[in-house]
């Protein structure tokens, strides 16, 4: 495994590790998947919104396929984390490894999210500065416990 990968896989965890400390803090029942880097996460959508887990086959005529970070599929929950681009990188870099701002997001990116959007997924992204800055733990809290997103032991 290149050591980007790892570094990739190191992070995703992490941010994983956070998710389920905090589902057990806060006595949720959510049942979080990690891409491992084998379509674990997969999930085929449709341009109108339609959506079906990954069965192993391509996906149906008018279905794309994405495979996100982290996903709550009983909650619609997605957790994507975005690396940023590095200072001094240029436009171009900045594009390639995407940034914080519209003009610096990424083609391919701006698509999965509007595909999350169709199927009625609720999107958090985790960027690189975020985990730096020791967000990572509000984040989370907040987005998991948002209203509608999440299912307690009372609910049960």
């Amino acid at each position: 495994m290149r050591s980007q990968q790892k570094k990739d896989f190191d992070i995703l965890h992490k941010i994983y590790d956070e998710v389920q400390r905090l589902n057990k803090e806060l006595g949720l029942k959510q049942i979080w998947k990690v891409d491992n880097g084998f379509f674990e996460t997969r999930i085929d959508i449709s341009e109108n919104g339609e959506y079906d887990i990954g069965n192993g086959k391509l996906p149906d005529n008018g279905f794309e396929m994405f495979c996100p970070d982290l996903i709550c599929f009983k909650n619609k929950l997605i957790i994507e984390y975005e690396e940023e681009a590095q200072p001094h990188s240029g436009y171009a870099g900045a594009k390639l490894n995407k940034g914080h701002f519209p003009e610096l997001l990424n083609k391919r990116d701006t698509i999965r999210d509007d595909y999350y959007k169709r199927a009625g997924f609720t999107l958090l992204k985790v960027w690189e500065g975020d985990i730096r800055h020791k967000l990572l733990d509000q984040y989370i809290t907040n987005f998991i416990t948002s209203s509608g997103n999440t299912l307690t032991k009372k609910q049960a």
